[in-house]
Protein backbone atom coordinates (compact mmCIF):
# COMPACT_ATOMS: atom_id res chain seq x y z
CA UNK A 1 0.00 0.00 0.00
CA UNK A 2 0.93 3.45 -0.74
CA UNK A 3 1.12 6.17 2.14
CA UNK A 4 -1.79 8.09 -0.30
CA UNK A 5 -4.29 4.67 0.16
CA UNK A 6 -3.45 4.60 3.99
CA UNK A 7 -3.75 8.51 4.36
CA UNK A 8 -7.32 7.88 2.95
CA UNK A 9 -7.79 4.85 4.93
CA UNK A 10 -7.60 6.71 8.04
CA UNK A 11 -9.43 9.71 7.18
CA UNK A 12 -12.54 7.33 6.14
CA UNK A 13 -12.14 5.28 9.36
CA UNK A 14 -12.22 9.36 11.35
CA UNK A 15 -15.06 10.33 9.00
CA UNK A 16 -16.93 7.13 10.02
CA UNK A 17 -16.23 7.08 13.09
CA UNK A 18 -17.02 11.35 14.24
CA UNK A 19 -20.62 10.28 12.42
CA UNK A 20 -21.18 7.57 14.56
CA UNK A 21 -19.95 9.56 17.95
CA UNK A 22 -21.97 12.27 17.30
CA UNK A 23 -25.13 10.20 16.90
CA UNK A 24 -24.58 9.41 20.16
CA UNK A 25 -24.54 12.33 21.31
CA UNK A 26 -27.80 14.19 20.06
CA UNK A 27 -29.98 15.58 22.71
CA UNK A 28 -32.89 13.78 24.10
CA UNK A 29 -35.94 14.19 21.50
CA UNK A 30 -39.39 14.93 22.89
CA UNK A 31 -40.83 10.96 23.24
CA UNK A 32 -37.46 9.99 25.31
CA UNK A 33 -38.39 13.54 27.48
CA UNK A 34 -41.85 11.87 27.77
CA UNK A 35 -40.55 8.26 28.58
CA UNK A 36 -42.62 6.58 30.55
CA UNK A 37 -45.87 9.61 30.95
CA UNK A 38 -47.99 7.31 28.68
CA UNK A 39 -47.33 3.97 30.80
CA UNK A 40 -48.17 6.13 34.02
CA UNK A 41 -51.11 8.23 32.45
CA UNK A 42 -52.66 4.83 31.36
CA UNK A 43 -52.09 3.14 34.84
CA UNK A 44 -54.02 5.69 36.28
CA UNK A 45 -57.24 6.42 33.24
CA UNK A 46 -58.13 1.93 34.43
CA UNK A 47 -58.36 3.04 37.81
CA UNK A 48 -62.78 3.28 38.22
CA UNK A 49 -62.65 4.97 41.54
CA UNK A 50 -59.27 6.77 42.50
CA UNK A 51 -60.51 7.14 46.04
CA UNK A 52 -61.27 3.30 46.39
CA UNK A 53 -58.08 2.97 45.17
CA UNK A 54 -55.79 5.33 47.72
CA UNK A 55 -58.58 4.13 50.80
CA UNK A 56 -59.59 0.24 50.14
CA UNK A 57 -62.56 -1.42 51.94
CA UNK A 58 -60.71 -3.56 54.62
CA UNK A 59 -64.27 -5.35 55.35
CA UNK A 60 -63.78 -8.84 54.66
CA UNK A 61 -66.47 -10.63 52.08
CA UNK A 62 -68.70 -12.54 54.30
CA UNK A 63 -70.62 -14.29 51.39
CA UNK A 64 -69.57 -16.27 48.39
CA UNK A 65 -71.07 -18.78 45.85
CA UNK A 66 -70.15 -22.12 46.94
CA UNK A 67 -69.43 -24.08 44.19
CA UNK A 68 -67.45 -21.19 42.72
CA UNK A 69 -65.10 -21.35 45.57
CA UNK A 70 -65.09 -25.20 45.37
CA UNK A 71 -63.82 -24.53 42.02
CA UNK A 72 -60.90 -22.17 42.98
CA UNK A 73 -60.02 -24.22 45.74
CA UNK A 74 -59.61 -26.59 43.44
CA UNK A 75 -57.51 -25.14 41.17
CA UNK A 76 -56.12 -24.00 43.78
CA UNK A 77 -54.60 -26.82 45.57
CA UNK A 78 -54.23 -28.56 42.02
CA UNK A 79 -51.42 -25.60 40.86
CA UNK A 80 -48.97 -26.11 44.02
CA UNK A 81 -46.60 -27.82 44.33
CA UNK A 82 -46.01 -30.70 46.92
CA UNK A 83 -45.33 -30.17 50.42
CA UNK A 84 -43.54 -33.34 51.13
CA UNK A 85 -40.65 -32.64 48.08
CA UNK A 86 -39.60 -29.40 50.26
CA UNK A 87 -38.63 -32.04 52.88
CA UNK A 88 -36.43 -34.47 50.00
CA UNK A 89 -32.93 -33.99 50.40
CA UNK A 90 -31.01 -32.90 47.15
CA UNK A 91 -27.59 -34.14 46.56
CA UNK A 92 -25.05 -31.96 44.45
CA UNK A 93 -21.81 -33.16 43.59
CA UNK A 94 -19.12 -30.90 42.55
CA UNK A 95 -16.02 -32.58 40.94
CA UNK A 96 -14.78 -35.63 41.11
CA UNK A 97 -16.22 -38.61 42.14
Amino acid sequence: MTIKNNISTFAMIGIALTVFLAGCATAPRQVEKDFGNSVRGMNQAQILDPVAARNPDMTPVMTTDGKRMETVMGIYRSSVGDPQSVFESTEISIGED
